[in-house]
């Protein structure tokens, strides 16, 4: 079975399952992934699988997102990560302020030049 993301803790010997999605993801992935996570779950022992968004659009809170189709199958607290915490589960503490840097820094370096090219399409 296929996940986005999968790692073993090699100090607590536990092993992750990440599906990383859109913030607004469809039904049918929604509750494809939710099936999956079970299986995954039920066969490997000390095992963890998260719901994961790369950022949230709703603002910086996990209590302001959303997207009824995530919220429907996922419980926010225990089963999905986004944004902050997402970025700062697989990188430590930092990871998600570093990953906005450098964004900001290629959007200051390349940012006239994507629109420029963009506008030419158009």
């Amino acid at each position: 079975m296929v996940v986005d993301l999968s790692f073993k803790d090699k100090e607590t010997g536990e092993i992750y399952f990440i599906e990383i999605k859109s913030p607004k993801p469809n039904k049918d992935q929604t509750r494809q992934t939710k099936q999956k996570f079970s299986f995954l779950l039920a066969t490997y022992e000390n095992s963890k699988a998260y719901y994961a968004l790369s950022y949230n659009p709703y603002g910086e809170r996990k209590e302001n997102y959303k997207w009824e189709f995530t919220k429907m199958f996922f419980d926010l607290d225990k089963e999905v990560l986004i944004g902050r915490e997402f970025w700062d589960f697989l990188g430590g503490e930092g990871t998600y302020d570093e990953i906005l840097q450098i964004f900001k820094k290629v959007g200051e370096r390349k940012g006239k030049e994507i629109t420029k090219r963009l506008i030419e399409r158009f």
